[in-house]
This record gives structure tokens, sequence and C-alpha cells, in this order.
């Protein structure tokens, strides 16, 4: 009886129809991955954003972004919406659900750690800094809240000309001396701290202040308040 066999040149041609299909098929494994953790990141800002809207309704209006004083007085919007991880009061917020499933949590740090999450503006705009068409637009919308005016941030979204255009979150990047490259809570005038980080297919998913998710890109990151943006993970200046 006849045994059927591979001969070595049909064993080779095997070998390298796999190795094309692998070719062919990892790329666009990759590219859905990548979509999909997009997405999550974009489900993750809007549950933040219903967040915000529960926020506003006890008060006033007024939406907290950043705070601070002195030292030792800061407060980031996701201790003033969820309340202190580590303090009496505090909701149990997922820590997921506060930053983008793109970019890694530091090793070792509370996973509910409200340092490395999404970034908001922690600035009032002016005609002289970056977003300075809010400014110009809704002025009385923003407070400083008895803060420092270039450290700290409230919104009232009923005052703004078009809660459509405000981003009130948005995918962020510092160059931590400790961790490396993480989310950062804060975005400053300066570009000191963290950045708009244009992680999902050369954008940024940003949560706006009427409760819908769009993108922001290297071209309109300066006039949406934003200084400074990390592009393939290089860092660099937004033009106005």
């Amino acid at each position: 009886m006849k045994k059927n066999t591979f001969t070595l040149i049909e064993l080779l041609v095997t070998i390298a129809i796999i190795a094309i299909l692998a070719a062919i098929l990892l790329p666009a494994l990759g590219s859905a991955r990548a979509r999909a953790r997009s997405s999550a990141c974009v489900s993750n800002l809007k549950q933040n954003g219903m967040a915000f809207a529960i926020y506003q309704m006890n008060h006033n209006d007024w939406s907290a972004l950043n705070y601070y004083k002195a030292a030792g007085s800061t407060r980031t919007w996701s201790e003033f919406t969820f309340g202190k991880y580590n303090e009496p009061g505090y909701t149990g917020v997922l820590g997921e659900s506060t930053r983008c499933p793109s970019v890694a949590h530091p090793e070792g740090v509370h996973q509910n750690h409200q340092q490395y999450i999404y970034g908001a503006l922690g600035f009032v705009p002016t005609k002289d800094t970056p977003g300075s068409k809010f400014a110009a637009k809704s002025g009385n919308a923003f407070t400083a809240g008895g803060g420092s005016a270039t450290a700290s941030l409230f919104v009232r979204t009923s005052k703004l000309a078009s809660a459509a255009e405000f981003p009130m979150l948005a995918d962020s990047l510092r160059d931590d001396a400790k961790y490396g490259k993480v989310q950062h809570y804060i975005f400053k005038a300066d570009g000191s701290q963290g950045a708009l980080n244009l992680l999902h297919s050369n954008r940024a998913n940003v949560l706006f202040a009427d409760g819908h998710c769009g993108t922001l890109t290297k071209d309109n990151a300066y006039e949406n308040g934003y200084s400074t943006y990390y592009l393939d993970d290089v860092k660099e200046n937004s033009t106005k």
C-alpha cells in the first residue's frame, strides 16, 4: 500500500504559504485591536461625561476640571466627580474607566489612582492662551474657583457659546521621570504637564461639554486649548 507523504518541496511551499498568510493577516488583526481599543476609549469618555452631568446637576451647572492653589491643594477632575480614591466617600469608580486602554497604567500604582488618567484643561482661557476662542465667545463660563488661574478651571456649561465645541476630557500623555510615558490629568497652557495624545490613527479621542465624543488632530489642537501634542511618541508644539 502506497503511503501519502510530503516531499521536502511540498513542505517548504506549505510553510511559505502560511508565512504569506500570516504577513497579510497580522497587520489586519493589529488594526482591528487598535480600533477596538479606540472604541473602548470612547466608551470610557462617555461614562465620564455622564458623571460630569450628574455633578453639574448638583452644582448649579458647574463642572470642576482642575484646582490648585498651594502645595497639597491639588484636586483633579476625577476627585471632584467621584471623590478621592483613598478617602471616605469615594464612589468606587473602576480605574479603567478614567483612562484610555491603549496606554499602560504605571506598574505598581493603584488602579484607581487619579493622576494617571484622561487629561482636562487646567487654566482659565484668555486671549493669550491656547483655546483663546473660548475666552472670546464664552468668557463668563470660566473661573479658577479661588485657585491659580494657570492651574485651575471650573466651567459652567450653560454659559458656553457652544457646548459641542468645548473639550472636557481628552487622551493625554506625559513623560514622567519615574514611570516613563503615562497618561496625565491636566493640560496647562504652557505645555509643561500633559500633552494631547494623538494615538488613535493620528487623532485624540475627546469628550465635549455637550456629552458627545469626537476627535482632534495636530491641526486643531491649539485652537481647542492644547499647546503640545504627542504623535508617534514624539512631543511637538501645536501651531496657532
